[in-house]
């Protein structure tokens, strides 16, 4: 895709995403390593977005900024097993 987004993304995410694999490797579990990332990037996209003149690209850093912030409560959060739904 070349959208401004997806642009963004990959230009900010892809050498993270390598470092993270690199570090933590792919499907280990180091919550706490995992979540500390995650807040990490969203630190930094926080920064980047306060520092970017243009509304749309400002708007777009702070939801991906958001995302990552969800992704790191949701590595803090044990796993829960999936129960039925009792109707």
């Amino acid at each position: 895709e070349n959208s401004a987004p997806a642009k963004i993304r990959y230009v900010i995410f892809s050498p993270a995403m390598r470092r993270r694999d690199a570090l933590f490797g792919t499907g280990t579990t180091m919550r706490a390593s995992e979540s500390e990332f995650c807040r990490r990037q969203a630190d930094r996209l926080r920064k980047l977005a306060e520092q970017c003149s243009d509304a749309d690209v400002r708007d777009q850093l702070s939801v991906m900024a958001n995302e990552w912030l969800e992704r790191a409560k949701a590595a803090e959060s044990p796993a829960k097993p999936d129960l039925p739904d009792i109707a």
